[in-house]
């Protein structure tokens, strides 16, 4: 069984520390890759700009905040899903937004789950 490597994607650094915290204790070992917006998961998902060069993730999950600056979460994940070496990628909505047009809005272009 192959590892997967958690990609979280969150411009709030007490957010980000609090979930990977959380993952910890739930017993996850799994590393976690932390970006600061969507244009840096991009990048990352990609191999390109600052990640330009780097070992390609074989298993990934995202983990995707909405509100980010540069690109928001639901931008980020139409680009995910429009690419064909990505839109298979797992994305987890993790957001304090309950508006139920924005759920809805993420599940149609395709995110796994949706939590707040």
């Amino acid at each position: 069984m192959q590892p997967v490597t958690i990609i979280l994607a969150e411009d709030d650094e007490g957010h980000a520390t609090l979930i990977q915290r959380s993952l910890k204790r739930a017993g996850y070992v799994n590393e976690v890759i932390h970006v600061k917006d969507g244009q840096e998961l991009l990048d990352f998902v990609f191999s390109r700009g600052a990640f330009a060069g780097r070992k390609h993730c074989d298993r990934p999950l995202v983990l995707l905040d909405i509100n980010m600056p540069r690109l928001d979460g639901i931008e980020t994940l139409r680009q995910l899903k429009a690419h064909d070496e990505s839109k298979t990628i797992p994305v987890v909505m993790l957001t304090t937004t309950d508006d139920p047009n924005e759920i809805e809005r993420c599940y149609q272009l395709g995110c796994g789950i949706y939590v707040t």
